[in-house]
């Protein structure tokens, strides 16, 4: 019964998709050794796979980052690495030559955990 509902459910989904023209946009990426070398001064944070940023004012920067690799030791090794599912950083400052990141998880345990964790 329910297959045959799906055409009714995704025919008025797809009569509401609509073609944008993206022919108006132009994305450009730069990067400066600065730039490229901010996110690794930390020896245990060691990356993550997706970010966003919000400004908080006052050349203060809120980053949340989603799966993450953190360092056991100070080798900075992601083969020495756990894998734990966010992270955040606090960067002061705007200007990127000049400015510091914190980075932030959960060391409450042995080993480092998610910041956000959802209750079980």
């Amino acid at each position: 019964m329910l297959i045959k509902l799906i055409p009714y459910i995704l025919l008025p989904i797809s009569c509401l998709c609509q073609e944008i023209d993206t022919s108006q946009y132009i994305i450009t990426a730069e990067t400066t050794e600065s730039l490229h070398t901010f996110f690794t001064k930390d020896s245990l944070w060691r990356g993550a796979d997706g970010a966003a940023s919000i400004d908080l004012e006052n050349g203060k920067v809120l980053w949340l980052f989603s799966d993450s690799f953190i360092c056991l030791d100070s080798s900075q090794s992601r083969k020495k690495s756990v894998f734990i599912r966010n992270s955040i950083a606090i960067q002061e400052g705007y200007n990127l030559n000049n400015a510091s990141v914190k980075f932030y998880w959960d060391k409450s345990k042995k080993k480092p955990r998610a910041f956000f964790s959802s209750p079980r």
